[in-house]
């Protein structure tokens, strides 16, 4: 028997990643530490960040481009 895809993730839920325009879920501003560019992220992710400013005074966030290229920075091939 056939089965679709769905069947098989049916388990697995989406993460609300940022976006770069204000969405129902994803309505507030963050900033990111790197390049500057505003995006939009959910209240969890939101709270999240907003918690180590509090305890850290610096702006954890980057944005997925910036994060990225971090990433790579660190793992070279």
């Amino acid at each position: 028997m056939t089965r679709m895809r769905s069947f098989y993730d049916a388990d697995r839920t989406e993460k609300n990643g940022p976006t770069l325009h204000q969405t129902e879920l994803n309505n507030n501003e963050l900033y990111c530490s790197l390049c500057g560019e505003t995006v939009f992220v959910d209240d969890v992710a939101f709270d999240d960040v907003q918690r180590i400013i509090e305890e850290t005074l610096e702006n954890p966030y980057l944005c997925p481009d910036c994060l990225e290229q971090v990433e790579e920075a660190a793992h070279p091939r």
